[in-house]
């Protein structure tokens, strides 16, 4: 590589935002920030409606454990799937059934026929094709820009995931509070348009090779792969426990009414106070140009994580709560950002579909499981108690990590060597 061709790549990593000039990735983005808004804003008005409904943080938490199940079963099928057929295609079939869904619930909430049951089969609908389309979507980015510009890529992913969830919660809670349900179910139904409509009008993407087998056969070349990357499964199962212990999602609407007594709105804005902390800190890292790659910084992040945890469980004063989930987003993003850089970067093409089920398996199971732990143990010991617990149990597994000697490995030199090892699997 030439001098000027190293200055054009360090320019590229340190500007982010070029990627967008990619016309495929340009549009899918802005179709997923845009169906992310309105999913974000359907999230808040379920938790809403449920806890409502049942009056109970366990039946909160159960919904996250209905739409986790399937979704952690049929992931493994998903990301088979993704790595025999066009991915833009299975996106647009899985988008299409989400958006069917959310129309269920807007006939059911008109005609008054919604019940918790119904709400746990949507979760559970819902699960199954999450379970498709995660793989899918995550695996087609790297096809969308040159790989050189594939942690810019990754690092906007994330800001525009985190951009939703500030937007999406607010929203949410002002237009559940000014409006109601239907319409706030209906709005997400129209925001799938916005992706799908992306989607369909893109250029021609790389159709990954057909591979040979049962989706079984092929799922376990994913377990293998990442059993043998001691560095991406010592991150994976890091990331899986912060995120069980940690989870306070289930928790949010018996704070907002019980214990900081804000209401709806008030709801709204204590989900989106850790994503503008995750888009503060991804903007930050997208700025540093992916120089943050060493795995031990996910135990300092992570210890930090739990300690706003707890910071949130002891307090009753509504700046000072959403001070702390501001604290617990800017530290979940940086741990995000590093994994999914490691992971994409040393996967070929012909096993990123399979290898990312594994982590988002990892990634999203922690979360919805955390749901339903931090609702049990908010029923049996009170909301408050739960999340300190939650917090210090994150710091605890984060200390244990830091005797895992894969988590103090220099990343820059391991990225080195698997890009040619990465290179060396998709030329067989």
């Amino acid at each position: 590589m030439t001098d000027a061709e190293g200055d054009d790549r360090r320019a590229t990593r340190g500007h982010a935002l070029r990627t967008l000039r990619h016309r495929n990735f340009r549009l899918i983005y802005l179709g997923q920030l845009v169906s992310a808004v309105g999913g974000q804003m359907q999230s808040v008005a379920l938790a809403w409606h449920l806890f409502v409904l049942t009056n109970s943080t366990l039946k909160v938490g159960l919904f996250g454990f209905f739409s986790v199940i399937p979704f952690m079963v049929l992931s493994f099928v998903g990301g088979a799937t993704a790595d025999r057929f066009d991915r833009r295609r299975v996106m647009i079939v899985t988008q299409t059934i989400l958006m069917g869904l959310s129309l269920v619930l807007v006939a059911a909430t008109l005609t008054h026929q919604v019940t918790p049951t119904l709400i746990y089969a949507i979760a559970v609908a819902s699960g199954m094709a999450r379970a498709f389309d995660g793989p899918a979507r995550q695996a087609l980015i790297p096809n969308l820009v040159p790989r050189e510009e594939l942690g810019s890529a990754l690092t906007l992913n994330t800001t525009l995931r985190q951009m939703a969830t500030i937007v999406g919660p607010g929203l949410g809670g002002l237009f559940l509070g000014l409006a109601g349900l239907a319409p706030t179910y209906f709005l997400n139904s129209l925001s799938f348009l916005a992706i799908i409509g992306a989607l369909v009008i893109m250029d021609p993407v790389q159709v990954p090779a057909r591979q040979r087998g049962s989706n079984w056969q092929l799922a376990l070349g994913g377990l293998r792969f990442v059993r043998g990357e001691p560095v991406v499964l010592s991150i994976l199962c890091l990331d899986f426990l912060v995120n069980l212990l940690g989870s306070l999602r289930a928790l949010m609407p018996v704070f907002a009414r019980d214990i900081l007594q804000v209401g709806p709105e008030g709801l709204g804005f204590l989900y989106a106070a850790p994503a503008a902390g995750a888009v503060v800190g991804a903007l930050f890292l997208g700025a540093m140009g992916g120089r943050f790659r060493h795995p031990a910084i996910m135990l300092l992040v992570s210890g930090a994580f739990g300690a706003f945890t707890m910071g949130f469980g002891v307090s009753t004063i509504f700046p000072l709560s959403l001070f702390c989930l501001f604290g617990t987003g800017l530290m979940d993003v940086i741990g995000e950002v590093l994994r999914s850089t490691i992971v994409q970067l040393r996967t070929p093409d012909d096993l990123r579909g399979r290898v990312t089920a594994l982590t988002v398996i990892f990634t999203n199971g922690g979360p919805q499981l955390g749901q339903l732990q931090s609702g049990a143990l908010a029923s049996a010991l009170g909301p408050m108690e739960a999340a300190v617990i939650g917090g210090f149990a994150v710091s605890l597994s984060a200390l244990a990590f830091t005797f895992n000697p894969y988590m103090r490995r220099r990343i820059p030199e391991d990225v080195a060597r698997t890009d040619a090892a990465v290179a060396a699997a998709a030329s067989v």
